[in-house]
């Protein structure tokens, strides 16, 4: 009877050791060193939608999937659509002609600059106390709008810079140097002028096409929110894997994702590696579902399954592609790391990595190219030959490849080019309003390059993960002697005093009666959308001017009224 006890105890054991993530795996590195980093990616893509790094100064096309780091810009084209999603939950959604700059990604807080377009945010506060305070800031031509609790909210930034803010749930606060606007639910506020802002509060206007696929969106991605099988404070990626693949129990894993794949197909074939700081070498999966699966977890082939995804062998820690790297002179290999086997997040000059992995001997798991092509991510070049047996012939890496990458490498679609007229104006880069000061943008990679190419020649990690200070006051930091400050090509300015009081609406309850006069009374109407500019007709001679790229800028028409809805959502069918 005790033999009996004990095997029945150590069975519950094991079991309950299956279905609960270790809190430490035998030689992974202990903590994770950019810990403080937080991450966000691009999460949807319809259309055309184009980045500009914040380390570079040319628009690319852009990927789904790709992290986004701080002073990256999006901007969404003619009949395009973008959504991008945070690590805390945060959500922001881009109508077409409609430009979004990522000031700061820090922990607690959240920074973004609109200076063309609508975009749509769905705020989610990172704190898990009942503190209110700060934790996101949108600027725009007119005025800078904190939140301070779950919010959902929309902004219209016109051509002419007037600007129109509409609360559908939460608050935002309108800061000003009076007192700040509180925005409640329901209701909007319009601005229009220069440095005296005229402000009129009043209700909000019914939902249009934007914001009726906006609900939908949310609707179907309420549908797919589980998270029964991940951590409960995973945010980005869980929709994806219910809305394409399917989860199953299979053991000794557990519960594991199985992809809507076809034969042949292996992880870590269908995308490329993109140099992106402060991790280096980090994979963009160009499937819809390709986030979670290649950042956590491990992969492993069972049966007449195939491939499929284990989140829970090994510490949930977001790394920038699970995989082990084998080199050569020429070329450049990867594997997928099967569960429980270690992943390295920078080179240890005392490590000795197991090469005998799992996925070692599963065809079609080894990915090997040349090195042109692993940098550049363009076609293979004639005359390349891999090596027959890679794990022999190379050298293994203990974290990232020992490859200096190239200006190429920031691009996540090399092969696509982005023809001139598809350009952003050259009104993104107009002055706005802030309160909180925007992060200092990072050095231009080609002021980097040699930097980079002497830590990975040496074996080091190829940045230190950034530290945060502690933020003064407004306009208490180095060199702010003036109203303007360029940044990079931003220019921003501090608020300027109004010659006369601001117009806003009378007895609101969220503005005191001192700041009630002159007062303009609400007026039964609808409310109208900003006031816009029309620009001129495209001239077909001369050319436009050129912009900072070089490249000529082409007029057209832009964002007047919030945009109607031309584009159906995708329909999306396993292979």
């Amino acid at each position: 009877m005790s033999v009996i006890i004990r095997c029945f105890a150590a069975l519950l054991l094991w079991s309950l050791a299956a279905s609960f993530p270790p809190t430490a795996v035998a030689g992974e590195e202990p903590t994770n060193p950019y810990g403080t980093v937080r991450v966000s990616r691009i999460s949807l893509i319809e259309g055309e939608v184009l980045l500009q790094r914040g380390d570079d100064e040319e628009w690319v096309a852009a990927s789904v999937n790709m992290p986004l780091r701080p002073h990256d810009k999006l901007w969404a084209t003619d009949d395009a659509r973008a959504e991008v999603q945070f690590d805390d939950g945060t959500v922001v959604r881009l109508a077409e002609n409609t430009n979004l700059d990522l000031l700061s990604l820090e922990p607690d807080w959240t920074h973004f600059q609109l200076t063309l377009g609508v975009a749509s945010f769905a705020a989610q506060a990172p704190f898990r106390t009942g503190a209110r305070r700060p934790f996101l800031e949108v600027d725009t031509p007119q005025a800078a709008a904190q939140v301070t609790r779950l919010t959902a909210f929309r902004v219209d930034v016109a051509e002419d810079g007037s600007t129109v803010m509409t609360v559908r749930n939460g608050e935002v606060e309108l800061i000003r140097d009076e007192e700040p606007i509180v925005i409640a639910a329901d209701q909007r506020v319009a601005i229009e002028g220069g440095d005296a802002p005229d402000y009129l509060l009043e209700a909000a206007a019914e939902p249009d096409d934007w914001d009726r696929w906006n609900k939908d969106r949310d609707a179907q991605q309420a549908r797919a929110e589980n998270h029964e099988h991940l951590p409960s404070d995973t945010e980005m990626g869980v929709t994806d894997l219910n809305t394409y693949g399917n989860w199953n129990q299979i053991q000794p894993y557990g519960w594991v994702w199985i992809p809507p794949v076809s034969v042949g197909w292996a992880p870590y074939h269908n995308g490329r590696w993109v140099w992106v700081e402060p991790w280096g070498w980090t994979w963009v999966s160009y499937e819809p579902w390709g986030w979670l699966p290649y950042h956590y977890g491990r992969w492993v082939v069972v049966g007449t399954v195939g491939w499929i995804w284990v989140p829970r062998t090994v510490p949930w820690i977001w790394t920038p592609g699970c995989v082990r790297f084998y080199y050569g002179p020429t070329w450049v290999g990867w594997v997928p790391l099967g569960p429980g086997e270690v992943y390295h997040h920078h080179p240890h000059g005392s490590v000795h990595p197991d090469t005998n992995l799992i996925n070692h001997h599963v065809p079609g798991a080894m990915t090997v190219m040349s090195r042109h092509r692993f940098v550049t991510g363009l076609p293979e070049e004639e005359g390349f030959v891999p090596p027959k047996d890679p794990i022999r012939a190379g050298r293994v890496a203990v974290g990232p490849p020992p490859v200096v990458p190239t200006r190429a490498s920031l691009q996540p679609v090399p092969e696509k080019a982005v023809p001139a007229d598809r350009l952003p104006p050259t009104t993104i880069h107009r002055p706005v309003v802030y309160n909180r000061p925007p992060s200092a943008p990072p050095p231009l990679f080609e002021q980097r390059v040699k930097e980079i190419h002497a830590v990975i020649t040496q074996g080091r990690p190829p940045v230190e993960a950034p530290s945060f200070p502690e933020k003064g006051p407004r306009g208490a930091e180095q060199g702010r002697d003036t109203g303007e400050k360029i940044r990079k090509d931003i220019i921003v300015r501090e608020f300027a005093k109004p010659s006369q009081p601001s117009i806003v609406p009378k007895q609101t309850p969220h503005l005191p009666d001192k700041h009630a006069e002159p007062s303009r009374e609400l007026k039964p109407r609808q409310p109208s959308p900003p006031k816009s500019v029309k620009l001129p007709k495209r001239p077909s001679e001369p050319s436009a001017p050129p912009t900072s790229a070089g490249r000529p800028q082409q007029a057209r028409p832009l964002y007047q009224v919030p945009p109607q809805s031309r584009i159906q959502p995708p329909v999306v069918s396993p292979r």
